[in-house]
């Protein structure tokens, strides 16, 4: 039902304090008011996995399907449904979003290793004028134009050998099924999800930085990482 979940997965914030979550395996997006009632379902998703919030108003969703898909999708909302979406007042009904959303949809990806193309997106960050997706399958962080959704580079590899795709890689910038990215500043921090840290690259260049953590239970260790966030200097 309605703001009800199964499987959710990762949470965008709204600028008036809501939030948008995905909500994994009914394969639908939610949006909540600062109030915490659910205001809008975006309906008809495929396998959803990450999610991000960007435009001037906050009126520009992006998300993640993954594993029977493979792309990236840009909505588009109106004006109008930005601000239902963004403060429709306590004790008005959701609005539900169905499959006619796709006339003003914009999707990029597809399933492979070339540049442009993804495997089993995760997560999504938006910074500057950058889409950052991380990729399960092919062990890598793709960005793109937030705007033209054009390919702009990869950060990170997977293979031993340096190569992309393939299979992960546990060496100093190497990933294996990187499953939450984020920036801040000039860097971008990455979930190294099996790898049980955290990557650092620079944002430009897509130098290898630093990483910290191991897989454990003590402070300052991981178990398999997932989402990450930063805010105000901290991770």
């Amino acid at each position: 039902g309605r703001g009800q979940f199964d499987g959710p997965r990762h949470v965008a914030a709204l600028k008036t304090g809501g939030a948008v979550i995905v909500d994994g395996l009914n394969e639908r997006i939610q949006v909540f008011d600062r109030h915490g009632e659910c205001v809008r379902i975006v309906e008809g998703v495929t396998t959803p996995t990450g999610v991000a919030i960007g435009g001037p108003e906050g009126d520009t969703l992006y998300w993640a399907e993954s594993t029977r898909a493979h792309r990236v999708n840009r909505l588009q909302l109106s004006a109008k449904s930005a601000r239902t979406a963004a403060d429709p007042g306590v004790g008005r009904p959701a609005v539900s979003v169905r499959r006619p959303w796709a006339s003003r949809q914009t999707a990029m990806g597809g399933l492979g290793e070339a540049d442009g193309e993804l495997q089993d997106p995760q997560d999504l960050c938006l910074h500057g004028d950058e889409l950052y997706v991380a990729e399960w399958g092919n062990h890598r962080i793709s960005v793109f134009d937030k705007t033209s959704l054009a390919f702009l580079r990869h950060i990170g590899c997977g293979d031993e050998d340096g190569s992309e795709g393939g299979e992960g890689g546990s060496g100093p910038g190497q990933l294996d099924q990187p499953c939450g990215v984020a920036c801040a500043g000039e860097e971008v921090f990455v979930c190294d999800t099996w790898n049980h840290r955290i990557s650092v690259f620079d944002r430009s260049s897509g130098a290898f930085l630093r990483s910290f953590g191991r897989r454990g239970g003590e402070p300052g260790e991981f178990n398999y990482p997932c989402g990450i966030e930063i805010a105000h200097g901290r991770i």
